[in-house]
């Protein structure tokens, strides 16, 4: 600066009004540099959102994407389930519903005999029509209560006849042998005389 520019500078500036302008200005900078602060806070506080942001983002990709292959295992899986037929007939590539499968059997029960065989008084009919001698071929019975326990044979002439082998004696063959062991046997012992069965 020259005398002239101090000169007009002086002429310019009231007197004693320099330190004000100076502390003014001193102000200014400091909001100014508090303002800097500030962006640059704020500017941080973005950056570290859009980090957070982008992981979430990332997450929600990983989710979807196991999402879409467990919907496609289940799609995959509910094409692989047979079909479920309401009536007989159609059943080649599926299965039949509880509430088919009922009504077929109830139909078919009650379009035969299978109701009249399942009572009582059938099965009681048929044990009454077991022959108490004689045969197709004309054999017969010929065991008295001597014969209990021994195995039963037919004879040359068509007759059923006790053998002298009791099934104590082929059971305790059969055991010894060691080829079998003894458990419990569950069967019917059959009454020829009378023509009756015990369960035992």
């Amino acid at each position: 600066m020259d005398i002239i520019d101090i000169m007009l500078a002086k002429a310019m500036t009231p007197q004693g009004q320099t330190e004000a302008y100076v502390a003014k200005a001193n102000a200014a900078a400091a909001k100014a540099a508090k303002a800097q602060e500030d962006a640059e806070a704020a500017v941080a506080i973005v950056t570290s959102a859009a980090s957070d942001i982008a992981d979430a983002q990332s997450a929600a990709a990983t989710l979807l994407e196991t999402a879409e292959a467990a919907l496609e295992t289940a799609q995959a899986a509910q094409g692989e389930l047979p079909t479920a037929y309401g009536t007989t007939g159609q059943n080649t590539d599926g299965y039949m519903t509880q509430k088919a499968v009922t009504e077929a059997l109830a139909a078919k029960a009650s379009t035969s005999d299978l109701a009249a065989k399942a009572d009582k008084t059938y099965v009681d009919q048929q044990i009454a029509a077991i022959p108490s001698g004689g045969g197709s071929s004309g054999g017969s019975i010929n065991m008295d209560p001597a014969d209990a326990n021994h195995l039963v044979k037919v004879d040359s002439n068509g007759n059923l006849v006790a053998s002298l082998a009791t099934e104590d004696a082929v059971v305790e063959a059969l055991l010894r042998s060691g080829a079998y062991e003894a458990v419990n046997a569950v069967g019917l012992d059959i009454d020829y005389a009378n023509r009756a069965f015990t369960r035992v």
